[in-house]
């Protein structure tokens, strides 16, 4: 589980820690960062710090899940609304994938069926650790990782196309 707060997470513009919540993680996987809440905490325990390739789930409402890059210098937290995985050494599993894997169609399928049932939808560890999760040869997982991101490059070039072509349209009805 992320680092859990007390209270709801305020943003606190001297805060020396950034965190990151669910609101941050889009539905297709992507990590929000240009709104990172920060908040002031007086010490950070080293398993609280995300490392590079930590697998972000979200655990309520919407499943989503991110790869945590480690391209910032600051060290970031995970609120408590959020599983964090870290894919060991030893299982030949990219985090790439399985974030992958949670984004799709048949991985939230399967995150909803092991889901507690309340008013908003939860996931437990307890519960994640039944999903079975399909592990290809690392070659496929590989070629998986990367047909997500032309995908996800061929959706933010189409989405700049219709603004050019908005701008241009509203250009000419003036």
């Amino acid at each position: 589980m992320g680092c859990g707060f007390r209270s709801k997470i305020e943003h606190n513009p001297e805060g020396n820690v950034p965190v990151i919540q669910p609101k941050d993680i889009t539905n297709s996987g992507l990590l929000q960062v240009n709104d990172i809440n920060r908040v002031k905490m007086p010490t950070i325990k080293p398993g609280q710090v995300l490392t590079k390739g930590d697998v972000l789930l979200t655990s309520r409402g919407k499943f989503a899940s991110t790869v945590y890059a480690g391209k910032f210098k600051e060290n970031y937290v995970a609120a408590g609304s959020l599983l964090v995985l870290t894919v060991k050494a030893k299982i030949p599993i990219l985090p790439e994938y399985l974030s992958l894997y949670f984004n799709s169609a048949k991985g939230k399928l399967e995150l909803n069926r092991l889901t507690e049932c309340t008013t908003i939808p939860y996931l437990n560890r307890s519960n994640l650790e039944q999903m079975d999760i399909p592990i290809p040869p690392l070659e496929k997982q590989e070629n998986l990782v990367a047909l997500e991101r032309i995908k996800q490059r061929y959706a933010q070039l189409t989405h700049r196309k219709v603004d050019l072509l908005n701008n241009v349209l509203n250009h000419q009805l003036i």
